[in-house]
């Protein structure tokens, strides 16, 4: 912001001549102006160079004439607006020149801020971040910043930029930005792992079974609801399955856990056979037994004396095995009396 002074400078470019009764008439040949201006470099003003004016004898064009003025080039010159004065004298005749020099202040402060920055949520909202941003300007020293996101708050996850601006007294503002990047990389906490499980097959498909659903934590979503394949409650087959249990937050990040589902047939068949019986000598004894198994329905067992064996003259005792094809094996037996 430039200080010119508009009703000045009419009045301060003319040049001043004084004039006395002989002598040779010097002219002015340079005078720098009618307006210097000069940036401040510090509170009170600057050192300002410029060309020291130049003038000749109007009679002796080729002689140059002394000139003096009241402020030289390379001095020290206030804040705001300096009247420079010179004058040229040839013999008894003295001719006057001014020009201004204008010290202002157009420069903003500079502002220091923190590189971009890329960091990983810790809470539901993002993260909390401190950082610090300074101004500093060569007339008024340290100023105030202000940034468009305060230090210490809270920065959503994704990119945030930050502007940051400082303005001196002079009204100039400096403005300058850095990057937040706040990221979600972190998977859920899992609960406790429901531990292998084993259960009896209940039919050839296997059994149903049921377990707790470990549930799941995240810095970022809170509580999270996890997913298992196959899920509790299924029916599985049997032998031995493995069971996936994977919680995944908004953002696509996910942890898994796994366990084993064991479902065994350690149950023998169930085994029908006939009531005690009684016959006559050498009549055959003819019977039926039966056996059903949970896994593989019926099953054919196995007498010892067999169905249609002529039994002898007193009490016999038949043993019925029948065996599944998980090997399970359940036994009963019945008492086959002949009597003479």
């Amino acid at each position: 912001m430039k200080l010119g002074i508009a009703a000045l400078v009419g009045v301060a470019a003319l040049a001043l001549v004084f004039t006395s009764l002989a002598g040779a008439d010097p002219n002015f040949t340079y005078v720098p102006g009618p307006q210097i201006y000069a940036e401040a470099t510090n509170s009170s003003g600057a050192f300002v160079s410029f060309s020291f004016p130049q003038a000749i004898s109007d009679i002796y064009p080729h002689n140059p004439v002394p000139v003096r003025c009241d402020h030289y080039g390379g001095e020290f010159f206030f804040f705001g607006l300096t009247h420079v004065v010179c004058y040229a004298t040839d013999a008894t005749i003295t001719r006057g020149a001014s020009f201004e020099v204008i010290v202002q202040d157009t420069t903003p402060p500079s502002i220091t801020i923190p590189s971009d920055v890329t960091l990983e949520a810790n809470g539901p909202g993002g993260r909390v971040i401190s950082y610090n941003a300074t101004a500093y300007d060569v007339v008024d020293g340290g100023r105030p910043v202000s940034c468009s996101n305060a230090s210490g708050t809270v920065f959503p996850i994704g990119t945030t930029t930050v502007t940051c601006t400082s303005t001196d007294s002079h009204g100039n503002t400096g403005t300058k930005s850095f990057k937040v990047t706040i990221t979600d990389t972190t998977p859920p906490v899992l609960g406790g792992s429901p531990g292998d499980q084993t259960a009896e097959a209940t039919s050839s498909s296997g059994a149903a079974v049921s377990f707790t659903t470990p549930g799941a934590t995240d810095l970022v979503d809170g509580a999270l609801t996890s997913t298992c394949a196959p899920a509790s409650g299924s029916t599985f087959a049997l032998g031995q399955t493995k069971v996936t249990c994977t919680a995944t937050d908004k953002h696509g990040n996910a942890s898994s856990l796994s366990f084993n589902v064991t479902v065994r047939d350690t149950t023998p068949p169930a085994l029908t056979v006939p009531a005690n019986k009684t016959v006559k000598k050498g009549a055959k004894v003819r019977y039926s037994a039966t056996a059903t198994d949970a896994v593989d329905g019926a099953v054919t067992p196995s007498c010892k004396p067999a169905s249609g064996t002529v039994f002898k003259v007193g009490t016999t005792t038949v043993k019925c095995t029948a065996t599944d094809a998980a090997g399970n094996s359940a036994s009963k037996s019945f008492k086959v009396t002949v009597k003479r």
